[in-house]
């Protein structure tokens, strides 16, 4: 697998190719079912961005994943993962990335990130894997009635029982709830 920030080219490349679960999750939450739409507001929110990587198949030239993380508020994200058909080609490193490198490096200088996807009890499960948990479910949650869930990985000094500045500063966190890290000593 080869990892590379995503280019324009990236985001239309996979906006247009989407496997059949995501363009149903995608379509259900939004009022165009236009690959082209969803593209652009992606791009459109570049200022945003965090980061958007493109994980792709081993000649490196076609995405099969994008995987991202937007500044929602102070502290807070919202993340997105794409996937094309070649997902299953790279699904098991991509994984071990998204959960030993993405994570920590891109989500961990935040207090939480989170998302909504369609309550499918194996994605569910992938995403625990992860390191999110499923705060609630919403049922008709789509524009056709389809149930959702909402997920949400929270920095573990943040977690109930856990969230204080002191815990925070422990962590490294400069401030709690944003990217800035003490200098180190």
């Amino acid at each position: 697998m080869i990892i590379r920030l995503a280019t324009p080219d990236d985001v239309v490349f996979v906006c247009s190719h989407l496997r059949a679960h995501n363009a149903r999750e995608i379509a259900a939450v939004r009022w165009s079912d236009d690959p082209t739409v969803l593209a652009k507001e992606i791009l459109a929110a570049e200022p945003r961005c965090i980061r958007l990587e493109a994980l792709c198949i081993a000649d490196g030239l076609l995405p099969a994943v994008l995987a991202g993380a937007w500044l929602k508020g102070p502290g807070l994200a919202q993340v997105c993962f794409l996937a094309t058909d070649e997902w299953p080609a790279i699904a098991r490193v991509a994984t071990r990335y998204l959960r030993q490198s993405f994570i920590p490096a891109v989500l961990g200088g935040l207090r939480r990130a989170e998302t909504v996807v369609l309550d499918v009890p194996e994605h569910r499960r992938w995403l625990k894997f992860l390191g999110f948990t499923v705060e609630g479910l919403a049922p008709a949650y789509g524009k056709r009635g389809e149930d959702f869930a909402h997920v949400a990985w929270v920095h573990p000094c943040w977690r109930a029982g856990n969230g204080s500045a002191v815990d925070a500063a422990a962590a490294g966190l400069a401030f709690p709830g944003t990217k800035e890290r003490r200098p180190h000593v």
